[in-house]
């Protein structure tokens, strides 16, 4: 007998007046979540000669003769799918559960933390919530998901198999800007940036030192002191504290004659002309962040102008004829 895909073989049969019956069976296929709750919305398939379609739950229920033998049923749910093997000749009710999956954001020190997006992918990407107290749950399959948590503009991804663990934690980072002068000491003023889907404040430095939690991956961050700014990359899941150093840079101001000019206003451009100062024996200092920077030295009426880079040479010679 072939009957819905599936198919039932009796040997031995004698024949006689009396026919032989097949009979099916009144096959149930449940969904029910953690609580043992009915779930609507699962789609059941078996397999019989190919998939087919046994139809979608409603109260949790979803009912179709099949003969009587062994079939495998596909439960889909949230862009999730499971397979269950049953023989509906001993029992005939298929039973699906999904798991109470809960996803959680904490600090470096184990504390809850909100404001994480999360999402996880079943046949593409879905939206699972936003954490609330740090904590945001959904009913799920229970099978291995990639889950991704979005935080601070930045996300990272987890495998997990909830059947075996159904609490998916994600962990910040405490992420450590510090700015120092070319002697290792600490330098207040510097406002610190970090890209993570555009360009957002980190914070300024006090103490030399900024700090925030962050998802542990690789950022762009940028240092700007005194007009001048430098970015840096760096992973900080394996090294939480980014550390920028300035470098003294020496401005000497001569003449045609190559000798000192004292009193010499020197200048650089960071955002706009910023003044260092007057040179004093010839020369004047400043520390700044090490990049390309264009000098200006001024006296009585005349000037010098001049690019470079000071992460290369710390020591910009101007003459003023």
């Amino acid at each position: 007998m072939v009957y819905a895909g599936g198919s039932q073989q009796v040997d031995n049969v004698t024949v006689g007046n009396t026919p032989y019956i097949f009979q099916t069976v009144n096959t149930t296929v449940k969904l029910l979540n953690s609580q043992s709750a009915p779930i609507d919305e699962g789609q059941v398939k078996y397999y019989a000669s190919g998939w087919k379609d046994f139809g979608t739950t409603q109260n949790g229920v979803i009912t179709k003769e099949l003969l009587a033998r062994k079939y495998t049923f596909k439960m889909s749910y949230e862009g999730g799918s499971i397979n269950k093997d049953q023989g509906i000749d001993t029992n005939s009710t298929v039973i699906f559960q999904t798991v109470n999956t809960e996803v959680q954001l904490k600090d470096s020190q184990g504390n809850l933390l909100d404001g994480g997006n999360v999402k996880y992918y079943a046949s593409g990407w879905k939206n699972f919530g936003q954490a609330a107290n740090g904590t945001v749950a959904k009913e799920l399959l229970p099978k291995k998901y990639t889950f991704q948590m979005q935080y601070g503009g930045a996300s990272i991804n987890k495998d997990q198999d909830v059947s075996q663990d159904p609490v998916v934690v994600f962990r910040t980072v405490k992420a450590e800007v510090q700015l120092k002068d070319s002697q290792g000491n600490l330098l207040d003023g510097g406002f610190v940036k970090y890209y993570a889907s555009g360009w957002k404040d980190f914070g300024q430095a006090a103490n030399g030192t900024v700090t925030k939690e962050l998802l542990p991956k690789q950022y762009t961050f940028q240092m700007e002191y005194e007009g001048i700014s430098n970015n840096k990359d760096q992973d900080i899941s394996t090294n939480p504290t980014v550390i920028f150093n300035t470098v003294l840079t020496t401005v000497q101001v001569k003449d045609a004659q190559n000798q000192q000019i004292n009193g010499a206003e020197v200048s650089y451009y960071g955002s706009g002309w910023k003044v260092i100062g007057n040179t004093v024996n010839g020369e004047v200092t400043k520390e700044l962040l090490p990049k390309q920077i264009t000098f200006k030295a001024k006296y009585n009426s005349k000037q010098a102008q001049k690019d470079q880079d000071i992460s290369t040479n710390n020591i910009v010679q101007l003459t003023i004829e």
